[in-house]
Order: C-alpha cells, then structure tokens, then sequence
C-alpha cells in the first residue's frame, strides 16, 4: 500500500474550502479519497464531554491540547489516522496551525491550496450555512471576534506557501489548475 497524495486546504471560515474540495473530488472520480477534518478530533471531544459544538469551544479545545500535551498534538492525531487509509488522496480540511501545516508536508505528494474570500463575503455565508452552533445568530463583532482567534492567525501566512490560491468568488481558471496538478500527482495527463 502507497502513502496517499496529501491535499491540505487552508483558508479563512466560510471562504469557500468544502465547495473547492467538493469541485476538485468531482473531478478526480473514480480514484478513492477520504477526507479529514482536523475540527473532527476536537468535535468528537467535545460531544463525549457533551459540551456545544461552537466555533469558539472547537478553538479553546485546540489551545487546551497544544498546552496539555505539546504543539502539534491535533496534527499528530490527524496524521495517525491518515496512516491507516487505503485510498489514494487524502483531502485534510482546515489547516490552521504551523504543525498542521508540517502534516501535510509531511506526506511524500502533497499541496496546499488556500482559499480565501472578504470578511463580507464570509461573515454572510456562515450566517447562511449554520455548520456550528451558534453561527446564525452571530454579530459581525463576534465574527470579526472569532476571525482573529489565535488558530486563525496564521491562515494567511501558511496561505503564502500554499502551491495554489483560490480567490472567491470561486474562479474556475484556478479550481481548473488545482484540478490539472491533482491529476498530474496521480499519473493522470491533463484534460
């Protein structure tokens, strides 16, 4: 068994990385993929402590690990279970950390794409989209609040050694040039 190809995708919340990885799985059919969350690990914590799945309760359970038990605790946790995969790409959502983003170096073959859109562009699809607790009753001071939470600071800079940026309003000039490099990983010509 091979390692799979690591996509990694970064970016601000609500820029657009589920509709660009929904988009770039479609168009890699039929080879298999998993996807993994690095918000799940925290999420199922803090289900079995039957405590509310916010945004902000997912960042303090993120800052708690760090401090625990070292830097990069949900990065390792993430990567052990990348480990016992079968299938051929491995999609990691939410790259928010320095040590997440050494995950998915990690990996033999792996990019990076950042995505990334304004704050009112964002601020109005996580009032639309409800994902976590909490997010269609949010203000614009609790979302801006939450957008310079210490995960989120370094968004940007991991953003700026991404392989490939996606500005949204999605464009599909570059969805199509991540699709191509994903295709090429796996021996795929370019169509």
């Amino acid at each position: 068994m091979s390692e799979p190809i690591c996509v990694g995708f970064v970016g601000e919340n609500g820029a657009g990385k589920s509709t660009a990885m929904r988009l770039i799985r479609s168009a890699i059919f039929p080879h298999s993929f998993k996807e993994l969350r690095f918000s799940s690990i925290l999420a199922e914590g803090l289900k079995t402590f039957g405590i509310t799945e916010s945004r902000e309760n997912l960042q303090v359970m993120a800052q708690l690990l760090d401090s625990g038990f070292g830097k990069g605790t949900l990065s390792r946790a993430l990567v052990a279970r990348a480990k016992n995969m079968t299938e051929e790409i491995l999609f990691l959502d939410g790259v928010r950390w320095l040590t997440d983003e050494e995950a998915v170096r990690s990996f033999k073959q792996n990019l990076i794409i950042y995505v990334t859109a304004p704050q009112e562009v964002r601020f109005k699809r996580l009032l639309e989209r409800k994902e976590k607790s909490g997010e269609d009753t949010m203000t614009w001071e609790q979302f801006l609040k939450e957008d310079s939470a210490l995960n989120e600071q370094f968004t940007s800079d991991i953003g700026s050694r991404a392989n490939f940026t996606i500005s949204n309003p999605l464009e599909d000039s570059s969805i199509q040039t991540v699709i191509e490099a994903v295709r090429m990983r796996l021996g795929h010509p370019v169509c």
